[in-house]
């Protein structure tokens, strides 16, 4: 499990291992290209931890290179009226591969994550940004942030998980 906060605690991440496995097959699947898709989930009771229940893998309709990537749009709407009518479960931001990169945000990243806090039909004011980066032989580095709709990309350190 991965686990990631805000230094004030008013924001975090968690994401179990079975998402970081498949994200990190995603990555190295798409090596030397950039990838990416969508986090699902829920918040806790308090509003303060984005709890991902499951990641979408690229739409079909995205655009894949090695310094940039176009998220499509092909089947998500339909896979999370299913999710949010079965599960109560919801879009909570987007995942995102740098290979060769930092877990940082570039402009762009930073720009969509920003009209995606702004846009009243994603519902969701305060979208969480997961990025990876790295190389297909070596462990891959995460970052998370979060992006407030009042500014740049806020970023949540890594915790020690429980064990």
């Amino acid at each position: 499990m991965m686990l990631f906060q805000s230094a004030d605690r008013r924001f975090g991440l968690r994401l179990d291992a079975r998402d970081v496995k498949k994200i990190t097959k995603l990555c190295r699947r798409a090596f030397p290209n950039e990838t990416g898709g969508i986090l699902i989930g829920r918040y806790n009771e308090r509003h303060d931890l984005a709890e991902i229940t499951g990641i979408s893998p690229p739409p079909p309709d995205s655009h894949q290179a090695p310094t940039a990537f176009y998220r499509g749009v092909q089947g998500l709407q339909r896979c999370l009226q299913r999710l949010w009518h079965g599960k109560r479960q919801y879009y909570i931001g987007e995942w995102h591969f740098h290979p060769l990169g930092t877990p940082e945000p570039s402009g762009r990243d930073a720009a969509q994550m920003r009209d995606i806090a702004t846009a009243k039909n994603y519902r969701c004011p305060e979208p969480v940004l997961l990025i990876v980066a790295g190389t297909a032989e070596r462990p891959l580095d995460f970052g998370a942030y979060v992006c407030l709709e009042s500014g740049g990309p806020l970023k949540l350190a890594a915790q020690e998980s429980p064990t």
